[in-house]
């Protein structure tokens, strides 16, 4: 049994006992009126309606604590519905993307293309990508001597390739102090 399943069946007993209550308050208050017809005198009327009304007013706010449970509830399950909608979208999506290691080591949730699909190949933030978040990587500027890629939504970096040398040395011409030496 799931949390959830002891959960509502802690609240049907709840509800259940706060039901036998008002019944339980109902009885009293039929009982009260039959006891109203047998009265003779006045005084005596005049405490059963008393007595009468003190039941009423507890069965009324009996009744009015299981309206508030009731819409507490009400509101709660459609919360759960919401998550567990938003948790089975996303599985859908999920289920469009792999996980991808650069050559550089950094790892990306990469699209896979459908065949029915015309979407454009990007890859996602493998951080914002675990807390359901869909953070299209952009290019950055070369991260020491790797090409870089940047989300947009937490600023991570993932570096994708090293950026080859060209072989080509610059080197500063020769100082005048240094000639002596």
């Amino acid at each position: 049994m799931s949390f959830f399943d002891v959960d509502r069946v802690t609240r049907e007993a709840n509800m259940l006992n706060e039901i036998t209550a008002a019944l339980g308050s109902l009885k009293a208050a039929t009982d009260i009126l039959g006891g109203m017809v047998a009265l003779k005198n006045q005084s005596e009327v005049q405490a059963k309606v008393v007595e009468l009304t003190n039941v009423i007013i507890n069965l009324q706010h009996q009744l009015l604590g299981m309206q508030a449970e009731h819409a507490t509830q009400t509101g709660r399950q459609a919360e759960l519905e919401a998550q567990l909608r938003e948790l089975s979208e996303w599985a859908v999506n999920k289920a469009h993307y792999r996980l991808h290691r650069f050559d550089a080591g950094g790892f990306v949730y990469r699209y896979k293309a459908q065949d029915d699909d015309d979407s454009a190949p990007h890859d996602l933030c493998t951080q914002c990508f675990e807390k359901h978040i869909k953070s299209i990587l952009q290019a950055a500027e070369p991260e020491g001597w790797h090409k870089a890629l940047r989300c947009p939504h937490c600023s991570s970096v993932v570096l994708v390739e090293r950026i080859q040398s060209s072989g080509v040395t610059i080197s500063d011409p020769p100082r005048e102090s240094w000639r002596g030496f």
